[in-house]
């Protein structure tokens, strides 16, 4: 239990930790082009003000702009972003090294070069950046401190180039500290969420296993007062069922989902519960009844909704025991509704239990023939039935040739 507890975590963390690394690499595919094209109009600037000023840094920017375009156009084109990566990388190196070297913008442009390991670990990723930012480290201690500095356009002053090498250094460190750090929460923040993934999936399946023997205990109460009701009636026995199962046919044919088809059988399982208030010799009462009697057997609909009112949970379980035996001329009881006012649910049960009724064995009869079944459904469209669900009915008797749908 312990090791498929583990590998069900660890088959969550893999698809997470997966779907993470989507997300990562889109977010910072799309990084790579608006950089691209952000910094390829920068450079467009930059180019025309150097045009403007005749100034010695213009092949660096018109440099820049045709490498930044390139980049955020093969980005949006292709969804790749490692060329571009490697082509900005360039681009960067030669157009700082070059502002370096010249001084431009009077010594100023230099001071760009500070930007690079913050800007480029964020923009380019860690590794990237970090190879960058290294390059540019060698590069100043290589210009400033050895005797390539006589090979630079700009006096900087012995004191500006003996400090920002160390500067540049300082600020390296700073960057890379910073993005560790911030790399450090965001894995943090991963295991957290991992974890509780664990425990979201843990208290779904746990849940869902509730919800099951919920309503297997449901199924199995509706079942065992279906049979108590039955057990009461022994010239009716499986009679809920099969009404249960008719009603769910019709409904079927009547568009209806599977969530409605369900309630409509329990519904149906359920129709003749209040029987269980009447007395058993009335209710297996082999000669014909007194008026009395009837009226008596008549009132079991009441019952039935009494008893099934109490499941507040649903509350529309009770309709087909109270109106199943509601005609839709109005004559039938207990309440007298007609048409539609007599509830959907209650018309379809309605439909079903009197046809199991001609097709079930009685105590004074045998089950009917089909055909007549057939004719006396027919007969009762309008008056006893609703048409439109009759004519459902009609269609399943037609359709089963071998008078399957009976008492056997």
């Amino acid at each position: 239990m312990i090791q498929r507890h583990k590998n069900v975590n660890n088959d969550i963390n893999a698809k997470y930790i997966k779907e993470e690394e989507k997300r990562k690499e889109l977010r910072e595919t799309k990084g790579i082009m608006i950089v691209g094209f952000v910094m390829a109009l920068a450079c467009m600037v930059m180019s025309l003000v150097n045009f403007y000023k005749q100034s010695n840094m213009l092949f660096s920017t018109l440099l820049g702009m045709i490498s930044f375009l390139f980049a955020g156009l093969y980005t949006w084109r292709t969804g790749r972003k490692n060329l571009s990566i490697v082509v900005m990388g360039l681009a960067v190196s030669i157009i700082f090294s070059w502002y370096a070297i010249v001084g431009g913008n009077e010594g100023f442009a230099i001071l760009w070069i500070l930007l690079v390991p913050s800007v480029s670990m964020l923009a380019f990723g860690f590794q990237e950046g970090f190879i960058l930012s290294l390059y540019f480290a060698c590069f100043l201690f290589a210009l400033f401190y050895t005797p390539l500095k006589q090979y630079t356009l700009y006096d900087y002053g012995s004191v500006f180039m003996m400090r920002f090498p160390l500067l540049y250094c300082v600020d390296f460190i700073g960057a890379w500290a910073g993005f560790r750090l911030v790399r450090k929460f965001q894995l943090e923040n991963q295991q957290y969420k991992l974890k509780l993934l664990s425990y979201n999936d843990e208290l779904k399946k746990e849940v869902k296993k509730q919800t099951v023997k919920v309503e297997n205990f449901s199924k199995q109460l509706i079942e065992a007062l279906a049979k108590t009701i039955d057990a009461k009636d022994k010239y009716t026995n499986g009679h809920s069922v099969r009404v249960a199962k008719y009603a769910k046919m019709i409904a079927d044919k009547m568009g209806k989902d599977e969530e409605e088809q369900k309630t409509i059988f329990d519904i149906g399982m359920l129709h003749d519960i209040g029987k269980i208030g009447v007395q058993g010799e009335i209710i297996n009462k082999t000669s014909k009844l007194t008026d009395a009697e009837y009226d008596i057997i008549k009132t079991h609909p009441i019952i039935g909704a009494d008893i099934l009112n109490t499941i507040s949970e649903m509350p529309e379980i009770a309709i087909g025991a109270r109106w199943h035996h509601e005609r839709y001329d109005g004559k039938g009881y207990p309440d007298k509704l007609k048409g539609d006012n007599i509830p959907e649910i209650a018309r379809i049960i309605a439909v079903a239990d009197a046809y199991d009724a001609m097709a079930s064995n009685r105590s004074y009869r045998r089950a009917l023939p089909q055909e007549v079944v057939r004719e006396e459904i027919e007969k009762g469209k309008g008056t006893q039935f609703d048409p439109q669900i009759a004519d459902f009915m009609l269609e399943l008797i037609d359709e089963d040739k071998d008078y399957q749908m009976r008492e056997h």
